[in-house]
């Protein structure tokens, strides 16, 4: 039993304990009517890359001018259950724009054992083939929400209002933000 059950407050009656009831109630209808509620994923912006579609649903601009757009294949999307882990095949794309002309882009790609298998490529051939990569997804490890996913707080918050989000990292080059950075977000519009 979870310390929130065993040290829960009685709630007494009378006209307090009903309000509370009451509200408590209104809580929870509203919860679940947000539960409920249709996925946006389809308003999203599309790239097409290699006949994959993707949709772009997070920003990270970074102190050293560098921009990094989080894409993930449309097929992920079409499944998708906000708060379930990611399914087998998921393909995350991640361009990383150095400069207006100079880029590169990352791939993960979600396997059977859930664990995320990784490569890089040059954006004027993409080629989106993987390897298990340690180095990589060491980095990738300070999420808390899904193992490998740091951008998941910024994928549920597009996939529910249908706007790419954007935040911004106090950080230089390729070492990943604080992961506090991913939950302070806008949306990009």
């Amino acid at each position: 039993m979870s310390a929130l059950w065993r040290n829960r407050l009685p709630i007494k009656t009378g006209r307090i304990g009903n309000s509370l009831c009451s509200f408590a109630l209104v809580i929870l209808a509203a919860l679940a009517a947000c539960a409920t509620s249709p996925l946006r994923w389809q308003q999203l912006p599309r790239q097409v890359i290699n006949d994959t579609a993707f949709r772009h649903y997070a920003t990270v601009t970074r102190v050293d001018g560098s921009t990094r757009h989080m894409l993930i294949d449309e097929a992920t999307l079409r499944h998708w259950q906000p708060g379930q882990p990611m399914p087998t095949n998921t393909l995350i794309v991640m361009q990383t724009w150095l400069t207006d002309t100079e880029s590169t882009g990352f791939t993960k790609h979600m396997q059977a054992d859930g664990n995320f298998s990784y490569g890089a490529f040059n954006p004027t051939q993409p080629n989106f083939a993987t390897r298990v990569d340690n180095t990589c997804a060491s980095c990738h490890e300070v999420s808390e929400d899904v193992p490998g996913t740091i951008t998941l707080p910024m994928l549920n918050a597009a996939v529910a209002q249908g706007w790419p989000m954007l935040t911004q990292c106090n950080r230089a080059g390729r070492i990943p933000c604080e992961a506090h950075v991913y939950h302070n977000f806008v949306p990009e519009n």
